[in-house]
């Protein structure tokens, strides 16, 4: 199960934003930023999972709770997208700051090799 999530160090003690994660698979097994290239309102159509938003907490954190399985091999890249709030800007983490790596095994137990 593929979890995500974010902490942040924010200006404000009590923040009221959210975060929405967003789980992208590399078409290609070839790693690139430009498998996850979109913006808070239009996804990329390599997006294989989203969650949110999910409110911030008193410790300044989101995480996801629902979670991502996968049974395929292949490059996994999140992406979280924060909504900003009176006193702290919106922002997104950059396609290709997290990645995952998986290795899954076939019905066969054998799986495509990652490079």
């Amino acid at each position: 199960m593929l979890h995500d999530s974010a902490t942040f160090t924010l200006r404000a003690v009590t923040t009221k934003g959210t975060v929405t994660f967003r789980l992208y698979k590399d078409p290609d097994l070839v790693p690139d930023t430009s498998t996850c290239n979109d913006t808070f309102d239009i996804p990329s159509a390599n997006k294989v999972y989203e969650e949110g938003p999910v409110p911030v907490d008193s410790l300044n954190t989101a995480t996801t709770t629902t979670g991502y399985s996968t049974n395929v091999s292949g490059i996994y890249y999140w992406r979280a997208f924060y909504s900003g709030d009176q006193n702290n800007a919106a922002a997104s983490t950059a396609c290709g700051q997290e990645v995952t790596w998986i290795k899954a095994k076939d019905k066969d137990h054998s799986s495509p090799d990652i490079p």
